[in-house]
């Protein structure tokens, strides 16, 4: 059977999707020693290089083309600052990220993709890195293999992110990710983009359903051991705006819906039970390293005016804050040189007020989407990480929610089959 290019573009772009938690990276130089200041190209870049070569052209509804194009802005933004940035070999680096960024959001809004498989490779993916968490937790320990993309963790060495029981450090999950906060955040998405789909299926196929609940399963219960308050904050938020979104357009929500619902619920409480003294100490936040953190959290919000105000109009460079901050504050810890854990300020204060104007522009494109509650509750994750805008990673998260959002809003549902499908049934 032949298969055609735009079929080969549709293979990549799903196979960049199930690849995508893989953090496999080349590391080509550094401007300092902190893991902020390395310039990396990650393995998965190539496939989405290769799938947007193979696509070329995009087929998209007139609605989604001011969102790309408003896209494109906010890239023209970053690259201003990356012009006038304190370290520009740095900042044009970071920009590549963000270029690979767009261009898997750009990918992602083609019609010839199918929904059902975007985010069926997308949790496909997670189930590997739910399973070594697991092994993570529970042996304490994960092994490292470069070319994964593996780091190692070791529950007793200092640094790694653990939660202190009395005299026990029990290791948070990390999965295939550089931190369990970020591993988090992908299953939280995962979750809620299996609710949000299935809130519309008033039927299912059995099968389909049948592989759906223990994935739903996996994913629960792992998002709980990875002990990420960010992560379990966006789930719930998640959960009570699809139920307040049901109500504001009096919708009826589906069976299948409800029963999903009920099986993270069950799942969530009874693997917050095993691990209740591990999840108390995150909750209460009274633990030794639990007050340090907080302790380092409040600092920060301190520190970030000192940046600020070393370019407030352009910024000191997308991708040099760390870079700053040691300047600023010379001989202290490795680290104490870390992005703000707040998204939303450090996209301030490396793209300054021209990147906070091009950012409000390209959002006012989505805002009155009806299903846009979905972008708010994973963004949320801005006020309490910086992963979204400072790793790799995080962006290409973004890229991923922001993408389901204009679909959500109207593709699937208004086009059941794209006009690439319907030319094909033709012939």
């Amino acid at each position: 059977m032949k298969i055609s290019r735009q079929q080969l573009a549709n293979l990549f772009t799903y196979a960049v999707l199930f690849f995508l938690p893989w953090q496999t990276v080349w590391i080509y130089d550094s401007v300092g020693d902190g893991e902020y200041q390395k310039l990396t190209h990650y393995a998965v870049q190539v496939l989405i290089l290769i799938a947007v070569l193979l696509r070329w052209k995009i087929e998209v509804p007139e609605a989604v083309k001011k969102p790309i194009k408003n896209g494109w802005i906010l890239y023209f933004g970053v690259l201003v600052s990356c012009v006038f940035s304190v370290d520009q070999y740095l900042s044009f680096a970071f920009s590549f990220h963000f270029l690979f960024a767009l261009l898997l959001f750009w990918l992602l809004l083609d019609e010839r993709l199918k929904l059902e498989r975007i985010i069926g490779f997308f949790v496909a993916g997670l189930i590997v890195p739910s399973t070594l968490g697991w092994w993570q937790t529970l042996i304490g320990t994960s092994p490292a293999l470069t070319w994964l993309g593996l780091a190692e963790h070791l529950a007793e060495v200092p640094g790694t992110s653990v939660v202190e029981i009395i005299n026990e450090r029990l290791m948070r999950a990390y999965g295939t990710f550089p931190h369990p906060n970020i591993f988090g955040g992908f299953l939280a998405t995962a979750i809620l983009l299996i609710l949000w789909r299935s809130r519309a299926w008033l039927w299912v196929k059995k099968k389909i359903w049948v592989a759906t609940l223990p994935l739903l399963m996996l994913l629960s219960a792992t998002l709980v051991i990875t002990f990420s308050r960010s992560a379990w904050l966006v789930l719930g938020v998640g959960i009570i705006l699809i139920f307040v979104w049901h109500i504001i357009h009096r919708i009826k929500i589906s069976k299948v819906f409800l029963f999903n619902f009920f099986v993270i619920f069950a799942t969530v409480f009874i693997t917050a039970g095993i691990f209740h003294d591990a999840v108390f100490v995150r909750v209460g936040a009274t633990d030794r390293l639990e007050e340090k953190s907080l302790v380092e959290r409040k600092s920060e919000y301190q520190i970030i005016g000192e940046v600020i105000k070393v370019n407030p109009f352009v910024g000191v460079g997308p991708g040099a804050y760390t870079f700053v901050l040691e300047e600023l504050n010379p001989d202290q810890p490795i680290w104490f040189y870390q992005p703000i854990h707040n998204s939303f300020l450090l996209f301030f204060a490396e793209t300054g007020l021209l990147g906070l104007v091009v950012l409000i522009y390209f959002f006012g494109a989505l805002v009155f989407k009806k299903n846009f509650f979905f972008v708010v509750s994973v963004i949320s994750i801005v006020f309490f990480d910086h992963y979204l805008w400072s790793q790799w990673v995080g962006l290409v998260l973004a890229a991923v929610v922001l993408a389901m959002v204009l679909r959500f809003d109207g593709m699937e549902e208004i086009r059941p089959e794209s006009r690439f499908e319907r030319n094909e049934s033709r012939r």
